[in-house]
């Protein structure tokens, strides 16, 4: 009889132990998939950025062109933020603090273009302020690039972490 209960007992042991390990993969799977499409945004939204960065400082773009050259950029950081908000809904709160912080770095990015757009339409002469231009940006796409860096690297951490994360422990 205490044999037959023990084997009952590890049986139930293993098929929960199985159901946790389905669980584990199955979240490992999301987050990956919420960490991988942040990133993406993340690199879609610099790449157009950085085409209007290099427009305006270095060519002689038409006023309408100026004006409204912002637009785009700022609907991917729209939907970027959206992606964040994936990523600090799968957790755990180390990676959502990475997304926060390039999030951050990138909104900062897009501020300090944005004032040399309101420049250049206020009537700023380009060549005057072009080196510390240069200066602004090249600091800017620094920090992007350190928290982008950080943000990969903690989310690969933690992505394959086989102990279970804090998200994981409330469950």
């Amino acid at each position: 009889m205490s044999a037959a209960a023990l084997t009952m007992k590890v049986t139930r042991w293993q098929v929960r132990a199985q159901d946790t390990a389905a669980l584990m993969h199955w979240r490992r799977q999301m987050r990956r998939e919420a960490y991988a499409e942040f990133l993406a945004f993340s690199v879609e939204a610099s790449d157009a950025l950085g085409a209007v960065e290099s427009q305006l400082t270095r060519l002689s773009p038409q006023e309408d062109w100026i004006r409204d050259c912002l637009e785009p950029v700022a609907d991917m950081f729209l939907a970027m933020r959206r992606k964040r908000d994936v990523v600090s809904l799968e957790g755990p709160s180390e990676v959502e603090a990475a997304a926060n912080d390039l999030m951050s770095a990138m909104s900062d990015l897009y501020f300090a273009v944005r004032a040399i757009q309101r420049a250049l339409l206020g009537g700023t002469d380009r060549e005057a302020n072009a080196e510390v231009w240069r200066d602004l940006l090249a600091t800017k796409w620094g920090e992007v690039a350190r928290k982008r860096e950080i943000y990969c690297s903690t989310s690969r951490r933690l992505m394959y972490d086989p102990a279970l994360s804090e998200g994981d422990q409330r469950a």
